[in-house]
């Protein structure tokens, strides 16, 4: 089981009277003794921030094993040049130190096991190539961030899915910045029936429910 910390909760705001709007995604950390997971990055604006929180978190190796990007936008993957010693995998691409690409990541074939509790899976839709993370965490560490949860467990199963999910309740919203709606609301089915809590790319951690 995992230890979970939430590093920075996503937000997506318009801006008062611009056509533009100001964005940045959740950035999520995962630990299980000295391995540990890091899913999505922030933008490059968010770095300092980031690596200031990586430091504050108790016995936290300097290296992170693997960090999970689930798509290629700016806000998701602005931090990576700052896990040089790590294996990225950014949609559909993994590599590690010494580019060197790894051939055994075939996720549009099949879900792929990082370490025991933690698969990366398919998710496309938001884009083309669009990766979720579904790992068994401590119930006691979401609850740090889902007080309310309700559970008896002392595991539950978490998806960080990037915006395959913009955020909780977001059936009127989501289409508008989905490459392939159908395919993306596939995917969205497909994962609400595999966990019990969902992080997702822009607003804080949700319990799935029935409705």
């Amino acid at each position: 089981m995992y230890d979970f910390f939430y590093l920075q909760e996503g937000y997506c705001h318009e801006i008062a009277g611009e056509t533009n709007f100001k964005a940045s995604c959740s950035v999520s950390l995962l630990r299980k003794g000295e391995f540990s997971i890091l899913i999505d990055t922030g933008s490059p604006w968010d770095v300092k921030h980031i690596m200031e929180k990586l430091h504050d978190i108790p016995n936290q190796c300097d290296i992170i094993d693997i960090v999970v990007c689930t798509h290629g936008h700016v806000d998701h993957i602005g931090g990576i040049a700052y896990f040089p010693n790590s294996t990225i995998a950014v949609g559909a691409d993994m590599a590690k130190l010494g580019n060197i690409y790894l051939s055994d990541y075939s996720i549009k074939e099949r879900d792929y096991q990082v370490s025991e509790g933690a698969f990366i899976t398919f998710t496309p839709g938001h884009t083309n190539e669009d990766i979720s993370l579904i790992a068994d965490v401590k119930a006691e560490s979401v609850k740090r961030v889902l007080p309310f949860l309700e559970t008896t467990s002392s595991t539950v199963k978490v998806a960080f899915v990037g915006d395959l999910f913009e955020k909780e309740n977001d059936n009127d919203s989501w289409q508008e910045l989905s490459s392939i709606p159908d395919t993306q609301n596939f995917h969205r089915e497909r994962i609400k029936k595999l966990v019990e809590v969902i992080v997702p790319g822009h607003g804080p951690p949700f319990v799935v429910t029935k409705t």
